[in-house]
């Protein structure tokens, strides 16, 4: 497909490769540090306005009687996560 356009097959392949693997991250694994405690609340989501997601793949596991709290700058989607919560 790209010898069509004089361009070298195996580099294109390369960088399109390259190009779709920014950003990836290697996912770390959840390690459960307090195992006597009951979970309350594990769940992942991605909320979505339109086409856009503005939480991709968020992880939340929440213990029972454990005190929790989320804090940021504004604009980061607290409530937006609060939402999906609900």
């Amino acid at each position: 497909m790209f010898e069509a356009f004089g361009f070298n097959a195996k580099a294109c392949e390369s960088m399109v490769v390259s190009m779709s693997n920014v950003g990836a991250v290697a996912e770390i694994e959840f390690v459960d540090d307090d195992v006597a405690s009951p979970d309350l609340y594990k769940f992942s989501v991605s909320p979505a306005y339109d086409t856009i997601t503005i939480l991709w793949e968020t992880k939340l596991h929440l213990k029972k009687d454990k005190f929790y709290g989320l804090s940021r700058l504004t604009s980061c989607c607290k409530t937006s996560l609060m939402r999906a919560i609900s």
